[in-house]
């Protein structure tokens, strides 16, 4: 079974309701280096219930391999899937969180494993690489077949109005993989 270890990327990039944490804000739980504990959450034993249940993909992973760890890499791939739309249509997206500094990772060629094993999946038809700044760039099969990945553009911060509400978000995600709970 995969641990953390010293990772504590989604520490610093995962947004966490409970804590009012923003995205690419570290938590203000999080040990500094030099504690005397170590790295790590400063409230592991009553940490959130969001915080309970995310793991990384790196993590839920067991044939990943080690150098695939967030902060090895400078990216997290989250399990969540969001709903994204290009050119007008829906789809699924999976999301990949830039760490801060690596924001160009996408151009390495462990991202580009990771991009083209998440495009493969049988419902996702995006790949959102998500950027601090609220930016982010979509990576999409084209119709020739190749992989066709978009100049970083702000996320909108309206997304109810042009996608649904968080709810309405989550609807169209179970109706489009086919997973109705």
């Amino acid at each position: 079974m995969k641990v953390c270890g010293s990772c504590t990327e989604c520490c610093t990039v995962i947004p966490v309701k409970e804590l009012q944490k923003a995205q690419f804000t570290r938590c203000a739980k999080l040990h500094s280096i030099p504690h005397k504990d170590g790295p790590g959450c400063g409230i592991y034993p009553v940490r959130p219930v969001s915080c309970r249940m995310w793991k990384c993909v790196w993590l839920r992973t067991p044939e990943m391999p080690d150098e695939y760890r967030p902060d090895r890499v400078g990216f997290i791939i989250d399990e969540v899937k969001d709903l994204i739309a290009i050119n007008g249509k829906e789809m699924v997206a999976a999301q990949i969180w830039a760490a801060p500094g690596s924001e160009d990772a996408w151009c390495e060629e462990a991202a580009h494993r990771c991009i083209q094993a998440l495009l493969e999946q049988r419902h996702c038809k995006a790949v959102l690489w998500r950027q601090r700044d609220m930016m982010c760039r979509a990576f999409y099969f084209g119709e020739g077949g190749g992989i066709i990945v978009t100049e970083p553009n702000p996320v909108k911060e309206n997304f109810a109005t042009i996608l649904g509400d968080e709810e309405e978000r989550a609807r169209k995600l179970r109706r489009l993989t086919g997973v109705e709970r």
